[in-house]
């Protein structure tokens, strides 16, 4: 006695390949953005589209749909990571800031040494410091004076060395950096102050100008050599 025959099974839809491409597209759109987020929510919608008018013969509709809303998703999420981008690169930059004059301070003060170490070695009354602050080096006194005086290249400007600075005033000007720290007006930027007693500090040019006035003589200008952005 022969079986009954038993109805064939319906063979399953082919899911549709622009459906697998949004579905993948959505899953990596909230790492890149509009580089695949909007082809997540193109292919999603012509997916879609192609999946209702096959009756059935064409599948993928779900894998469409989470393309669409992981899309939609990473477009939302833009304007919220630009804000905090808006919050935080302001942090960055005055920490980066901070930073370059920590850096600057510890070159300075190292200089403050050599000049210290030149004066009671071989500095006289009329000549206490060295007429070039490069001559540190050729002294023996310093290993690389140019690394001690290098800035990054967003600081211009350059030192203002007081190789004529009065030995018997401790405030008087020795060394002046350029200005390191955020963009301000030119008398609010900040510099790095040597004196004559060895002390770091940071202040701002218009407090500096009323000590450069009083100085015997002009400041010699030292290039400030740069070490990159």
């Amino acid at each position: 006695m022969n079986p009954p025959n038993l109805p064939a099974s319906p063979a399953q839809p082919q899911n549709s390949g622009l459906a697998v491409t949004s579905l993948v597209c959505g899953i990596l759109a909230p790492f890149t953005f509009l580089l695949t987020a909007l082809p997540a929510i193109i292919t999603g919608h012509i997916a879609r589209s192609k999946v209702k008018s096959s009756a059935g013969a064409i599948g993928g509709g779900g894998m469409a749909l989470a393309g669409l809303i992981l899309g939609y998703a990473s477009f939302a999420l833009i304007p919220i990571i630009a804000a905090i981008a808006g919050l935080t690169a302001p942090l960055i930059l005055r920490q980066r800031a901070k930073a370059d004059q920590a850096h600057c301070i510890s070159n300075v003060r190292q200089i403050s040494g050599g000049l210290n170490e030149f004066q009671l070695t071989q500095g006289t009354d009329t000549a206490p410091y060295p007429s070039d602050i490069r001559q540190l080096d050729s002294f023996g006194i310093t290993t690389n004076i140019e690394e001690l005086l290098s800035v990054r290249s967003s600081y211009a400007g350059d030192w203002l060395y007081f190789s004529a600075a009065d030995s018997e005033n401790p405030s008087a000007l020795l060394l002046v950096s350029p200005a390191i720290g955020p963009k301000r007006t030119p008398s609010e930027s900040e510099h790095i102050v040597l004196t004559v007693d060895g002390a770091t500090t940071v202040h701002r040019w218009k407090q500096i100008e009323k000590q450069i006035q009083e100085s015997p003589t002009p400041p010699d200008r030292v290039p400030a050599p740069i070490t990159g952005k």
